[in-house]
């Protein structure tokens, strides 16, 4: 894809993120699991003037998700190893055609520090939600012993694409601090999970967690396809549970859109700025919190 087409829609999916940090500024949270620092960095972010960086921050982000750094040494001897390959990376391109240092290694920190919060921060959310919303659970002092229990309930599954995974991290965080929400998403529940392999037993296991779950809840932005993934969930989901599916559509993602999953349910999420809350259009509207509440 053209770089500058790139930055053009990046623009447009960042408003998703615009509307979830307003939520941080003007609703009251779980206050033991609101992170402050981990939002402080999302609105430096998600504000930022240049669309440029922000792209720059989507790119750094993923691959600091997937090499794992933990510091800017780390990044940089990364570049370096990547500047002697024969053919350039999203990232290398990105990282060399800024001209001005400053800025630019402010977005690598700032990806940097989304990641070390996000590292501990999982941890304490999947912990204290889930053994909020899992009955008998006295016994249980580990995440893992929860996962395992049969008594394990999500408010949520989150059908999403994986690409990108910053704008899923922000959406699960918001629903779990400021909505109260136990939110399933695979590579935080199930990090074994590993999507580009179709095996039995990871079908195996999505199936669990969907029958565990009160509602289905589908969120992708624009200009990007919907995953077969993500296709199977939904009608999967919609054979037992057809009126607890609802689109998170925080960009105008259904509009014009005839894919499987705006044709599969009649409930679309959107962000109201006048209440600051996400309200279901659909018979009726409702506030989330009563949307999920009734089907409990």
């Amino acid at each position: 894809m053209d770089d500058n087409r790139q930055l053009i829609e990046n623009e447009d999916n960042r408003n998703t993120l615009r509307s979830i940090a307003n939520l941080f500024e003007n609703n009251a949270a779980k206050r033991d699991l609101k992170d402050s620092k981990f939002e402080e960095v999302i609105k430096q972010i998600v504000y930022r003037k240049s669309a440029y960086y922000y792209d720059l921050f989507l790119v750094a982000y993923d691959e600091i998700c997937n090499y794992t750094f933990n510091n800017y040494e780390e990044f940089e001897r990364h570049i370096e190893k990547q500047r002697k390959n024969k053919y350039p990376s999203r990232l290398l391109k990105f990282y060399e055609s800024s001209n001005n240092e400053e800025p630019r290694d402010d977005t690598i920190k700032y990806a940097l520090e989304v990641y070390n919060y996000q590292t501990v921060m999982l941890d304490k959310l999947k912990f204290s939600s889930l053994r909020r919303n899992t009955n008998d659970n006295n016994g249980f002092d580990n995440i893992l012993g929860l996962l395992n229990s049969d008594n394990v309930l999500f408010d949520i599954f989150l059908s999403h694409r994986y690409i990108y995974k910053f704008y899923n991290l922000v959406i699960y965080y918001a629903l779990t601090v400021y909505y109260g929400f136990t939110v399933y998403v695979d590579w935080i529940y199930d990090k074994e999970i590993d999507r580009k392999d179709v095996t039995r037993a990871t079908c195996d296991m999505l199936i669990k967690r969907m029958r565990q779950s009160k509602t289905f809840i589908f969120f992708n932005i624009n200009k990007l396809n919907t995953t077969n993934w993500m296709s199977w969930e939904v009608g999967y989901f919609r054979g037992f549970k057809a009126d607890a599916i609802s689109i998170l559509d925080l960009n105008g993602y259904c509009k014009g859109n005839t894919n499987v999953e705006v044709m599969s349910t009649e409930y679309q999420m959107t962000y109201h700025k006048s209440s600051n809350d996400i309200i279901v259009n659909g018979d009726s509207a409702h506030s989330i919190k009563d949307w999920v509440k009734k089907r409990r």
